[in-house]
């Protein structure tokens, strides 16, 4: 009797689940390749979305092309029907960046009105195939809902750090109650927003373009309200965090990136984002081990400057543009 119990619980929670339409926002900028490897694998996913928002950051690789040749696109439509779930093409006039592309998909999916939760993920993701199966049994308690994201270089060990530390799969695991990790995630990395937590929280900020967005987007979603969760069992798949760190003053560790737009956004960003919650004393620090880098490691004028642009431009209430400067 007790096992006949357990059953019908299960079956209660499968036909319940199966009430729920969800959409998938898919933003993509130049990496056809891996980008059809991502919609294969949401294709072929158990619990199927009911569409699949392909957001085209105005790729320059032919990328419409490449979905035709594959089906995701037909020639005359951009959209089309596999598994029976429809798959939407849309095409940006511009590179808007992560941020702008989610804001795009996400705005277009959540306001449609027909969809109970949005999964977002970038095109070098590949969801396991119970991946959103697992997501969604958890929509009638929680609303910011997180997979496990493993290296798809290594399936054995996360793609990016917890609290600071890149773990293997059993070591993480070990912080979990009943396969849930609390109050962890990786923002945009095969996450299932509920229509709820978007109906209040909103949508990434795209002027944030790379960067930063998806932690700006974490940290409204925990003020609002919105904690999320991460199933140990709903796996997702990406390359690993190729986070690239200089020693700079005392022997402390900061984030570089070679290219100037790349790192305006990452110290804008990250100013814009915890400025409110650092001390004075924090945001010195922050500004003098990266002063240091630049001045007395690179001897670069124009990191220099890039880095007091960003740094200024974090604390206005509203994020700039100023990236754009270092793109030409």
């Amino acid at each position: 009797n007790r096992k006949n119990g357990s059953n019908k619980q299960i079956s209660t929670k499968m036909k319940y689940m199966n009430t729920y339409n969800i959409a998938t926002v898919v933003v993509t900028y130049n990496r056809k390749a891996m980008l059809c490897d991502c919609l294969q694998a949401i294709a072929c996913q158990t619990f199927k979305p009911k569409a699949v928002y392909i957001i085209d950051n105005a790729s320059s690789d032919k990328t419409r092309e490449h979905l035709v040749v594959n089906g995701y696109v037909s020639e005359d439509s951009n959209i089309v029907y596999i598994n029976d779930i429809k798959f939407i093409y849309v095409q940006l006039a511009e590179n808007t960046g992560g941020a702008g592309g989610f804001y795009t998909g996400m705005k277009i999916a959540n306001e449609e009105g027909e969809y109970d939760a949005v999964w977002v993920m970038d095109d070098d993701g590949q969801p396991h195939a119970d991946c959103l199966h697992y997501l969604a049994s958890h929509l009638d308690k929680y609303d910011y809902i997180s997979p496990t994201v493993l290296s798809i270089e290594n399936r054995k060990s996360l793609s990016f750090p917890y609290n600071g530390h890149m773990l293997e799969f059993d070591d993480f695991a070990v912080n979990s109650i009943n396969n849930i990790v609390e109050g962890y995630a990786c923002p945009m990395n095969g996450i299932l927003y509920s229509k709820r937590l978007l109906s209040t929280v909103g949508y990434p900020i795209p002027n944030l373009f790379i960067w930063g967005d998806e932690q700006n987007m974490h940290l409204r979603c925990i003020n609002a309200g919105f904690p999320p969760i991460t199933d140990l069992r709903a796996i997702h798949y990406h390359p690993i965090s190729k986070d690239v760190y200089e020693t700079s003053l005392g022997g402390r560790k900061i984030v570089f990136v070679p290219q100037l737009w790349k790192g305006y956004c990452q110290y804008r960003n990250t100013i814009y984002n915890y400025h409110n919650t650092m001390s004075f004393r924090q945001l010195l620090n922050y500004y003098i081990i990266h002063m240091y880098y630049f001045v007395c490691k690179i001897h670069s004028l124009k990191w220099i400057w890039c880095f007091n642009k960003a740094f200024i431009s974090g604390f206005k209430k509203e994020p700039d543009c100023g990236y754009k400067t270092y793109m030409k």
